[in-house]
């Protein structure tokens, strides 16, 4: 798994002609069928939620299959916790 900037995920779709699906999340097994799916499909994701769910959810997973997942800083509670957890 790796975690980028969604810029460089939606420009290589964009040239590649491709969608990448986004899912606002709300609890464990949401992030858990999302992430099964997206690992049988080779899929990247956007998983769009309160960043405490993914920080806590995904680190004790092995999320090797799937190809990039994302929190979305959107649903960033400041812009200081926005800003500290930009990649790319």
């Amino acid at each position: 798994m790796s975690i980028i900037s969604t810029k460089y995920l939606l420009q290589d779709a964009q040239a590649n002609a491709y969608a990448v699906p986004t899912f606002n999340i709300h609890n464990a097994e949401t992030i858990q069928a999302i992430l099964e799916v997206c690992s049988e499909m080779r899929s990247p994701v956007i998983l769009a939620g309160p960043p405490r769910l993914v920080q806590t959810y995904c680190p004790g997973r092995d999320l090797r299959p799937v190809q990039c997942v994302f929190d979305h800083l959107r649903h960033a509670a400041s812009t200081a916790s926005r800003s500290s957890r930009i990649v790319g």
